[in-house]
Order: structure tokens, then sequence, then C-alpha cells
């Protein structure tokens, strides 16, 4: 409960803060004190459910992140998401994450990191009161179910069918492509897929 503030303004004769109280259910009254003139302010109140103390948020690291950042597995390191510094503990270290290779936006900014959504969320609530949405699923379907999966995707009315990119189709436009043939044409042909990977909505593929 916040109380009312005293009816008496402090010693420069603004309003004093509304206390906190343990007690009763959740009201406001607030004293304008003497000031002339009206003035219209907002008083944002943050109720906060007790709970366990969130748990380390851990971390995939593709190799060019650890190089970026001097960084090495086991290590916790500091890092920007959402607009917050994040402690994370880099728990395992890969060559390159899915969709990070050098052609992609993260090559230029050092590297990616791969974090557990759910864990992340958690620890921003717990101390920022935020959270971040993804912008890319990565999906698995079961055996025999690829066409269905990116038939279903590509038939929601905000998902553009470009989006949605199926490891067994990218497989069988490079295998029928003929300009793979020569070592040149094979090197832009990975380039391609690698800027489209980076880029993609949902990835599908058969378990």
């Amino acid at each position: 409960e916040l109380s009312p503030a005293p009816a008496v303004p402090g010693p420069d004769g603004a309003p004093p803060e509304p206390r906190l109280l343990d007690s009763g259910p959740l009201a406001v009254a607030y004293s304008t004190g003497l000031s002339d003139g009206s003035q219209i302010t907002t008083l944002t109140v943050r109720l906060r459910v007790a709970q366990p103390e969130p748990a380390e948020v851990t971390a995939v690291a593709g190799d060019r992140f650890l190089d970026s950042a001097g960084a090495r597995t086991g290590q916790r390191v500091t890092v920007p998401i959402g607009g917050h510094d994040v402690p994370v503990r880099i728990v395992r270290s890969v060559r390159q994450l899915p969709g990070t290779g050098p052609e992609a936006p993260s090559a230029r900014f050092g590297g990616a990191l791969l974090v557990d959504l759910p864990a992340l969320n958690r620890h921003l609530q717990a101390e920022y009161g935020a959270a971040v949405e993804p912008t890319e699923w990565w999906l698995r379907t079961g055996p025999g179910k690829t066409p269905e999966a990116a038939a279903g995707l590509r038939a929601f009315p905000d998902t553009a069918p470009a989006q949605v990119l199926v490891r067994d189709e990218v497989a069988e436009r490079l295998h029928d492509d003929p300009f793979g043939a020569g070592p040149g044409a094979a090197f832009a042909a990975a380039t391609l897929v690698a800027a489209a990977l980076a880029s993609v909505g949902f990835a599908v593929s058969a378990a």
C-alpha cells in the first residue's frame, strides 16, 4: 500500500514522495503541496510477485564471437540484449551457428551467441521488467512431415512463402542447379545460401 503523502510539503515547497506500506490493498493518495499552478504528473507503480532467483543465462558461442570478445568456454561475459546488459556464461563453443556464416550480419558485429529464450526473458523480467521476442524459428518435423509442415507455415496470412526455408528443398535446388559445376559458381552459390539462411523467418528440416 502506498500511504497518503503528508499534507505539509517538503523544505523546498515540493510535495513529498509517498511512502510504501506492507499491509492492505494497493491504494494511492498524493498531496500536491503548496505550489501554485497545475502540473500533470505520472506515478508509475510496479508490482512484483515474489519468485525464486532466476537461473543463470547460459549460451553456446560461435568461434567468431569467442575471438572477438577474447572469451573462452566457461567464462562469464556481459552481453547487450534488448537494450540491457545481461551476464551470460558460455558453456559450449561451436565453429559456427546456423545462419551466422561469414556473409551474415552477425559476422560484422563480432559473431553470435545461442541462448535459451525463456531463461533470458526470466532474467530480463526480474531485473528490468522487460522481455525480447524471437524473430526467427528453427523447427524439426517428424519423419515424412516436412512438406505438410512447410505448407502449413506458408499458409499463414502474415507469412510470405519465401520466409519459410526448407533444408530438403534447398539441397534439391543446389543438386539440380547447373551453375554448381564450376568452383567459382559453387562459391557464389554458397554465398547466396548463407545470405538466405540469415534472412529467413522459419527454418524447417526433417528429423
